[in-house]
């Protein structure tokens, strides 16, 4: 089975408690559970720098059999692999954001907000 977590992005911190109730509340970690999801809702410009930074964040945490990879076709996703703590097999996470930010700067559109 596949299992998701979704976290709006206000921190890394934030974000990665979203990782932990992924991998140590929702998921098995057995044969049929070694992979999941983590939806990353990013409202902020700049999202390849905001979820580069969480690459590097989450890298930092040194997770026991830790690997990084980017997601073949999608400049914008990665995945991650480690040690699921309940069965002790490799957990592979697919990391993807959602960008929600809507701030157009033409000018029908600015005349319109008004």
């Amino acid at each position: 089975s596949w299992v998701g977590e979704a976290k709006i992005h206000s921190s890394y911190e934030y974000i990665y408690e979203g990782f932990l109730q992924l991998t140590t509340r929702y998921s098995s970690g057995t044969e049929n559970g070694d992979q999941g999801g983590l939806l990353i809702y990013i409202y902020n410009k700049d999202a390849n720098t905001t979820f580069a930074n969480w690459g590097e964040y989450l890298d930092s945490k040194k997770l026991s059999n830790y690997s990084r990879d980017q997601c073949p076709n999608k400049l914008l996703a990665f995945y991650t692999t480690h040690k699921h703590d309940k069965s002790g097999l490799p957990y592979r996470i697919r990391h993807m954001p959602v960008l929600l930010r809507f701030e157009p700067e033409d000018k029908s559109a600015r005349s319109r907000m008004k």
